[in-house]
């Protein structure tokens, strides 16, 4: 989705043969397409709370997952046998977490995630998934 961006009409006719919604619409997504990097435009990702339930002496371990996956420790509540994490990290950082997780806890972590809210996507990350998706969309064509 593209947020933040309004589009005024400033000019134009309307003709009986060629002027439908359908072609005003085409028209529209025609000029979004041209001018859509000249609107410096930001992916945006969305960020996932997590909360991570370990035993307590694997949590140096979980620790470096999360920060292997850029995430944000938010905070640690240590108990008598398990310790719980909570942090923030992007949701395409995630992917594959539970199998690490798991590796790292033989078996005895677990975690819960839910949506936080979306932040930008560093530049460089950036390029290297608009190069990837426009070289997906080129194998479909």
């Amino acid at each position: 989705p593209v947020w933040g961006v309004e589009m005024v009409l400033t000019g134009g006719q309307t003709h009986e043969v060629d002027s439908s919604d359908f072609a005003f619409n085409i028209a529209t997504k025609d000029m979004l397409n041209e001018q859509f990097e000249a609107l410096k435009a930001t992916l945006l990702e969305p960020v996932m709370n997590v909360e991570i339930t370990i035993p307590k002496e694997n949590a140096a371990d979980v620790q470096m997952l999360i920060n292997e996956r850029m995430g944000d420790i938010m905070g640690m509540k240590p108990g008598l046998v398990d310790t719980t994490i909570d942090a923030q990290v992007g949701l395409r950082h995630m992917f594959g977490f539970v199998s690490d997780l798991r590796a790292a806890t033989k078996g005895m972590g677990d975690f819960a995630m839910e949506y936080s809210h979306h932040t930008p996507i560093q530049a460089f990350e950036a390029a290297g998934i608009i190069e990837d998706r426009k070289a997906e969309l080129a194998a479909r064509k």
